[in-house]
C-alpha cells in the first residue's frame, strides 16, 4: 500500500495473524483424530510463520469501509459502517502473487505465477 506522500507502506499483519490462528488454520497442525501433531522431538508442529502472515496480510490489503447509513447506525460516533460489507479500494490493493501456506501460490493479475520473475 502506498501513503498520500508515495511512500510503501507495510500491510496491517494482525487481522491476517488473526484469521489464520482463529478461523482456519490454528496455530498447530492436527492429526485425522484431531490431537496436535508432535515432531521427532515431540514439540507441536508449527502450521504457519511469519512469511506466512505477511502473504495473508497482503491478500487482505486494499479493503475500506462503506459510508455510515443513517437511519440504522445512529448510535456509532463515526462516518464508517460497521454493518454493510467492506468495499475494495483496487488503487491500494496489492496485486502482486502471494505464496500460500502450502506453498502454492494466491494471484490476483498474472496468468500463472510461474510466469513471475524469481
Amino acid at each position: 500500500k502506498w501513503d498520500v506522500q508515495r511512500i510503501l507502506v507495510r500491510p496491517d499483519e494482525n487481522l491476517g495473524r488473526e484469521i489464520m490462528q482463529l478461523f482456519t488454520l490454528g496455530m498447530h497442525e492436527l492429526n485425522y483424530d484431531g490431537t496436535e501433531a508432535r515432531d521427532e522431538f515431540g514439540r507441536h508442529i508449527q502450521t504457519y510463520d511469519n512469511y506466512d502472515i505477511m502473504s495473508n496480510a497482503r491478500v487482505l490489503t486494499g479493503f475500506i469501509y462503506t459510508a455510515r447509513r443513517g437511519n440504522v447506525e445512529e448510535l456509532f460516533r463515526s462516518n464508517k459502517s460497521r454493518m454493510d460489507p467492506m468495499r475494495i479500494n483496487v488503487d491500494a490493493h496489492d496485486f502482486f502473487p502471494k505464496p500460500s501456506v502450502d506453498g502454492n501460490w494466491i494471484g490476483d493479475r498474472y496468468p500463472l505465477c510461474r510466469h513471475m520473475p524469481k
